[in-house]
C-alpha cells in the first residue's frame, strides 16, 4: 500500500490523500523524482493540508521509505487533483554551478567540500582512496565536477562508487558485486517487452591525450572490424592524470572495449519490485528473442496506484 506524507519536522508528518505516484530515476542523472496525483479538495471526505514549493514529502510503499525530497512544482486541475513533482536532494547538485580548483584531493573530499559550500546535507561518504591532481577551472554543475572526480577515481584505482540521496542526505558508497539478483521472465512477471539495437553510442576508434608542462602524448585504439562495418566513430578524451605512454595505451584499449560493438537495449514492463532501480543488475529470460542472463537497469519508472505496482525498465548489457 502506498503512503505519501508532508514532512513538517523530524517528529511531525501529515499523510496526504493520494491517487497515484510515479517514482523514477536514471543512471545518467543523480536525482530521483516522484510525480504524485493527490486530492486537494474536501470532496473525498479527507482532510487536506496545503502543499507548496520547498516542502518536503516522503513516499512509502508497503511501509518502506522509497523517496524523500522537495516539491519543485505543482499543477492544480479542474477535476480536483493536484499533480506535484518532487526531487530528492541530489537535484541540488544539478541545479547549482560554480568554478572550483582542487589540488591533490580525493573524490570524497571534493564531494564533502561542495556539499558544505552549498548547504547540502550529507550522510555516509566513504573514502574513495585515490588522490587526484586534476583541477576544474570552467563553470560546471556541481554534479559534473563530482562525476568527473568519481570517473577519474575509477580509472586510477578501478573502484566504482554510487552517489545517492538517502533519507534526504547525499551519500557515497562503493559499488559491490551483487550476488542476489531479481529474476524477470516472460510468462511470469514480465508483461510486455521491446528490443532495440543501436550504434549511436558506439566507438570504433578511441583517442586519448595527456599533456604535462612540456609534452603531449597520444594513444589510440582501433576496432578494425567495426570501422569496416560502421565507419570511423571516434571517442576523444583529454586525460587529466599523470600517465606514461604505456598506461595511456592501456587506458585507450580499456575504453574501446567498453564502447565497441552494437548496443542492445531492452525495454520491459513488469510487475513492480521496489529494489529494481537504475544501476542495479537483474537476471532476465525472454526465450522469444533469446535474451537471458544479466542486464543492468539504465532507467526505471515505477507506477503505484492503490495496491498496484508496475514498473517500466530500460535494460542494457554493459555496466558503464
Amino acid at each position: 500500500m502506498m503512503e505519501l506524507f508532508l514532512v513538517r519536522s523530524p517528529t511531525e508528518m501529515i499523510q496526504i490523500p493520494t491517487e497515484s505516484v510515479t517514482w523514477s530515476g536514471s543512471r545518467n542523472q543523480p536525482a530521483r523524482k516522484i510525480i504524485a496525483d493527490i486530492l486537494y479538495t474536501d470532496t473525498s471526505g479527507l482532510n487536506f493540508t496545503e502543499i507548496s514549493e520547498g516542502d518536503t514529502v516522503l513516499f512509502k510503499w508497503e511501509k518502506r521509505e522509497l523517496f524523500r525530497g522537495v516539491v519543485f512544482n505543482r499543477l492544480k486541475t479542474q477535476q480536483g487533483t493536484l499533480k506535484l513533482t518532487a526531487y530528492d536532494t541530489a537535484q541540488y547538485l544539478l541545479l547549482n554551478q560554480d568554478v572550483y580548483t582542487f589540488d591533490n584531493q580525493r573524490a570524497d573530499q571534493i564531494l564533502t567540500r561542495i556539499c558544505r559550500d552549498f548547504e547540502i546535507s550529507t550522510g555516509s561518504i566513504v573514502n574513495t582512496g585515490a588522490t587526484l591532481t586534476e583541477t576544474h577551472l570552467t563553470p560546471s554543475t556541481l554534479y559534473d565536477i563530482i562525476l568527473q572526480a568519481l570517473t577519474n577515481t575509477e580509472k586510477t584505482n578501478g573502484r566504482r562508487f554510487q552517489l545517492r540521496s538517502v533519507r534526504g542526505k547525499i551519500t557515497l558508497s562503493e559499488w559491490g558485486h551483487i550476488n542476489d539478483q531479481w529474476f524477470l521472465a516472460t510468462g511470469s512477471n514480465i508483461k510486455t517487452y521491446n528490443s532495440m539495437t543501436s550504434i549511436e553510442n558506439t566507438a570504433t576508434r578511441v583517442k586519448l591525450t595527456n599533456t604535462d608542462d612540456e609534452n603531449t602524448i597520444t594513444a589510440t585504439a582501433n576496432d578494425n572490424a567495426g570501422r569496416q562495418r560502421y565507419g570511423v566513430i571516434q571517442h576523444f578524451e583529454r586525460v587529466a592524470e599523470d600517465l606514461n605512454q604505456g598506461q595511456l595505451n592501456e587506458r585507450a584499449r580499456t575504453t574501446l572495449n567498453d564502447k565497441k560493438g552494437i548496443e542492445r537495449i531492452l525495454d520491459i514492463t513488469a510487475l513492480g519490485i521496489a529494489d529494481c532501480i537504475s544501476g542495479v543488475p537483474i537476471q532476465i529470460r525472454i526465450p522469444d528473442i533469446s535474451a537471458r542472463g544479466t542486464r543492468f537497469i539504465d532507467s526505471d519508472t515505477h507506477h503505484f496506484k492503490g495496491e498496484s505496482h508496475e514498473m517500466d525498465l530500460s535494460l542494457v548489457e554493459r555496466e558503464e
